[in-house]
């Protein structure tokens, strides 16, 4: 069911991007200012076939901003599909980590070690990925391993670890260009590019306690780094990373369950 909250701190914040296809915007858009839905915004999507995307301002985990997803996903739901090309990204503000570094580098071994299970669950009701999820959600596997061997015993700062990370493009599963050197500067965000998109408020709101729970896990005093080392050197041929993360491997779901979530 949807939920009144999550348990998120007040501290919190997050937006969505809610895209979809085939639909009817000016229908659309009529129906957001009947419902007085002022903070959010309506765009045309042209990588998808007659697309378009809903995006939030910054939210927090209160009972009117479910109700609002609700009434925002169903006034999609009349006018366009949620099909195979769509994504549903999450802005995850940066604070959520202390912007610490330390923290950073947990959060890409945690994202690395477990990021078949991340991606299974973000598909959302789908057994699969969207079509093109590769190209704009790239998995980062490899490529934050290799990041946080050659930074984890290093002084780096935040600011410079970001750097490293905006090297690479925001088409990837976790997009850190939009982190500013700003603290609290608007749109200061972690960027999750993996889920698919969806028009149904639950699993929105399951994605959203994932993800910030996952984030939160990272800056924990009980961050479990035996555990994560006993998992961290399967290596994954990258040819097969989709196709694999396409499986359910339920004991280390339930592994990353017991770690991220208190009940």
């Amino acid at each position: 069911e949807l939920r009144e909250s999550v348990g998120l701190s007040n501290d919190t914040t997050f937006g969505v991007e809610i895209e979809f296809e085939e639909s009817n915007n000016v229908e659309i858009a009529k129906w957001l200012e009947v419902n007085h839905l002022t903070s959010w915004y309506l765009h045309d999507d042209i990588s998808l076939k007659r697309g378009g995307e809903v995006t939030s301002n910054i939210l927090y985990d209160t009972k009117e901003t479910y109700e609002e997803l609700n009434t925002v996903c169903s006034i999609i739901k009349k006018q366009a599909k949620s099909l195979n090309n769509a994504g549903g990204h999450i802005h995850i503000g940066s604070q959520i980590i202390n912007r610490d570094s330390k923290n950073l580098l947990n959060l890409l071994k945690l994202w690395a070690v477990y990021e078949n299970i991340i991606f299974r669950f973000s598909y959302g009701e789908y057994l699969t990925g969207r079509r093109n999820i590769d190209h704009y959600a790239k998995a980062m596997h490899d490529e934050f391993i290799n990041i946080y061997e050659k930074y984890k015993e290093s002084d780096i700062s935040f600011l410079e670890l970001i750097k490293v990370l905006k090297a690479n493009t925001k088409y990837q599963a976790l997009n850190f260009n939009n982190v500013k050197q700003e603290e609290f500067d608007y749109g200061n965000t972690l960027e999750v590019r993996c889920p698919n998109a969806t028009l149904n408020p639950v699993i929105w709101q399951n994605n959203i306690n994932f993800f910030t729970k996952l984030f939160t896990y990272a800056k924990s005093l009980d961050f479990d780094y035996d555990k994560l080392d006993r998992r961290y050197n399967i290596k994954k041929d990258n040819d097969n990373l989709y196709s694999m993360y396409n499986d359910i491997y339920l004991r280390q779901a339930l592994e990353l369950c017991d770690l991220i979530f208190n009940n």
